[in-house]
């Protein structure tokens, strides 16, 4: 019976710690690659936008 509860708690504490380090991994992954892609494709959208923009600003006062 000892052995079974020892194997237990053996088994919960590995779970635990691997499901730990799953979500750590988890974490640092989004943290450093996701939400560096999120960014950079905000980024090349409003890039655009601001170029036309600025094109249709020119335009504009090249007209008056």
């Amino acid at each position: 019976m000892k052995d079974i509860i020892t194997g237990i708690v053996a088994l919960v504490v590995v779970g635990s710690l691997a499901y730990g380090g799953w979500l750590l991994k988890r974490e640092i992954n989004y943290s450093m690659d996701y939400e560096d892609k999120v960014i950079q494709t905000i980024e090349d959208k409003y890039e655009a936008r601001i170029t036309a923009l600025e094109t249709q600003i020119k335009l504009i006062k090249e007209g008056k």
